[in-house]
């Protein structure tokens, strides 16, 4: 695992990319042709959702990119996670690979801090539609996510 995030890493630092701003869409490519950073073993990840936003108050558009993997030849989800990435106005770098997030959406990134959706199911829901939206607010920390609020709202229907 270590061999493989070292080549992941030498990997970037060949193809580092330098961007003041970026969009959504710039970095959903990026992801996509980085992918080997987030895909084990015979899996093949791509950028499901992106959201962009300054997260560390340096002025410049860093962002996060929710992916899923699936088996190579398969088109069912194998898991997911999200990969943060920092723009310092010359480079945009992946700082944090966060697999625990199962079922959080990023949604926007506002004043530095991660403003995400958690689905949750009630019993009788149908596996697709999870019925309980709960807010969720998470903040870059030394290279971690924190949650920094949580609560629960009434039921959306």
């Amino acid at each position: 695992m270590l061999q493989k995030l070292t080549l992941c890493l030498f990997m970037l630092a060949m193809y580092q990319l330098g961007y003041s701003q970026i969009t959504q869409q710039q970095l959903a490519k990026t992801f996509d042709e980085l992918q080997a950073l987030a895909a084990l073993k015979g899996e093949r990840c791509g950028a499901a959702n992106t959201v962009v936003g300054d997260l560390d108050g340096d002025g410049d558009v860093d962002g996060i990119v929710q992916y899923v993997c699936t088996r190579h030849g398969g088109n069912m989800v194998v898991r997911t996670g999200w990969t943060v990435w920092i723009n310092d106005g010359k480079q945009l770098k992946p700082v944090l690979n966060e697999r625990g997030l199962i079922g959080t959406w990023p949604r926007a990134i506002s004043n530095g801090v991660i403003l995400a959706r958690f689905d949750k199911h009630k019993p009788g829901d149908a596996s697709c539609c999870p019925s309980i939206k709960i807010p969720k607010k998470y903040k870059l920390v030394l290279k971690k996510l924190v949650s920094i609020q949580w609560y629960e709202i009434e039921e959306i229907k």
